[in-house]
Parts: C-alpha cells; sequence; structure tokens
C-alpha cells in the first residue's frame, strides 16, 4: 500500500518563464554567429586555436568577441577544446539564463 500526498503549489505565472525564453533567444543567436564563423573560416577558427593553446586568453577573447556579438561568453580553455557560458547581460534579469557550449579540438 502507499499513501498519496498532496501539496498545493502556486498558481503559474509564466510571465518570467516567457521572459527567460525571449532572452535566450538572444544568447542562441549570438552563439550561431560564432559557431558560423568557426565552422565556416578555417583561418579564424586555426587563430581562435593557436591563441587558446598559447594561453593568451585576452587575444582569445579579443578574436571571439570580434564578431559583433551582443552577449560576451565567459571563455575557459582546457587542452580538449573551448567551453563557453553566454549568460543573459540585462541587469533587471539576472540569472534567467544561460547556455553553455563546449567545443572540442582534441
Amino acid at each position: 500500500m502507499y499513501q498519496s500526498f498532496h501539496r498545493d503549489f502556486p498558481q503559474a505565472d509564466p510571465k518570467l518563464f516567457m521572459s527567460s525564453a525571449v532572452r535566450m533567444k538572444g544568447l542562441l543567436k549570438d552563439a550561431q554567429l560564432l559557431m558560423d564563423k568557426i565552422s565556416q573560416s578555417s583561418s579564424y577558427s586555426k587563430k581562435l586555436m593557436d591563441f587558446a593553446q598559447e594561453s593568451k586568453m585576452v587575444e582569445v577573447e579579443k578574436t571571439i568577441n570580434s564578431i559583433g556579438m551582443k552577449n560576451k561568453p565567459v571563455v575557459k580553455v582546457n587542452p580538449d577544446g573551448l567551453n563557453l557560458l553566454f549568460v543573459n547581460q540585462d541587469s533587471s534579469q539576472l540569472d534567467c539564463c544561460k547556455l553553455q557550449i563546449a567545443l572540442r579540438w582534441n
């Protein structure tokens, strides 16, 4: 036999949820712009990899941010590739949405 528990939940208000989805679209647009650049330009990709493998993080960030994104990602490099964290930049909706991307080159 099992017991059923009833919990009362607050009434669903989709405003923040919908707002997060709208802001996520901006992060996805910037991520798409960067993925297009990396996937279509071997010279850009090589330059980015070279800077990353040489631990020249200022140059890595400059290279990534040079393509005109509105939301600049937090960039981390490891021996296997690149990790990008896109975070909503709108201070009125702190921490509403994040997009994490990991790209391997090794």
